[in-house]
């Protein structure tokens, strides 16, 4: 039986001719050789610090890798999608819904009582109710059964929705009694806002929302990253102490100092007064 070392030398013309110095595989070859003979002594930790000298030169894959279960949980990057507490008032629950979830979904998996048939948005029959415009406080992405009318006047429909804000609903509006009777819609604020793209234009900000998310509606470029009060990359300014103005739950950028200074994180502040924004300072 011919040895598998005479066979591959007799492929090679510069091995036959004893120039193995010429030989394009001899350095490679001797390279791996050197490793393995290492694993074999050093075991599975040789093995995983010279593992990337076989390197094909081909990607093996892209360089901000998010695992699938961080993309089937909503995150990205160790950061969590925000969640919000929408109140169920036929239920009588409260529960806490990420804004990539489905108010239905949430619902029955929490085992509440929800009307429901479809679950693609054109039936209708989970329609809900909220105090104000629905389009404050979810985001619907397949509805073919409520026109704008409707949906301004807080119809909304459960299979298809996002929550995008803290509310109340009634789950069932086709009950007699409507529990939104007793809901006191949230008071707004009239906010300037400078900067950025946003042309100094003043709107209503509801006191249960933050200052980020009512200017993102608008369509405005304003900068984020965390959306958790953590990065500071949303720090605005206003005159004055801005604890004068504004509500912060869950700052953890800003000293004392700063925000009394003027420094608000638009992120995760809500208005509790009319005051004018510079979102570049």
């Amino acid at each position: 039986m011919a040895k598998r070392g005479t066979d591959r030398a007799a492929d090679c013309d510069s091995e036959a001719n004893g120039d193995c110095a010429n030989c394009p595989n001899s350095d490679a070859d001797a390279r791996r050789r050197r490793i393995l003979t290492g694993m074999a002594a050093g075991g599975t930790a040789a093995f995983a610090g010279c593992a990337g000298l076989f390197d094909t030169g081909e990607d093996d894959g892209p360089e901000n890798f998010v695992s699938e279960d961080a993309e089937e949980n909503g995150e990205e990057n160790g950061e969590e999608a925000p969640a919000y507490e929408l109140e169920f008032l036929r239920n009588e629950q409260t529960l806490d819904i990420g804004e990539d979830e489905i108010i239905l979904d949430a619902g029955l998996d929490a085992d509440l009582d929800l009307p429901y048939q479809c679950e693609v948005g054109v039936c209708g029959q989970c329609e809900a109710h909220v105090n104000g415009d629905a389009t404050d406080v979810v985001e619907m992405d397949g509805n073919e059964y409520l026109d704008d009318s409707e949906i301004e006047d807080g119809a909304f429909l459960t299979c298809v929705a996002e929550p995008r804000a803290d509310f109340a609903m009634d789950e069932r509006p086709d009950e007699s009694g409507s529990p939104l009777d007793d809901v006191e819609e949230a008071q707004a604020f009239a906010v300037e806002y400078l900067g950025h793209d946003t042309g100094g234009t003043t709107i209503d900000v509801p006191e249960d929302e933050e200052l980020l998310y009512a200017g993102l509606d608008e369509g405005w470029d304003l900068p984020y990253q965390c959306e958790v009060g953590v990065c500071g990359q949303c720090v605005a300014e206003v005159d004055g102490d801005a604890n004068d103005v504004v509500e912060m739950d869950g700052n953890d950028y800003l000293s004392e100092e700063e925000v009394e200074d003027g420094q608000l994180l638009t992120c995760v502040a809500q208005p509790r007064d009319d005051f004018t924004l510079d979102t570049e300072p």
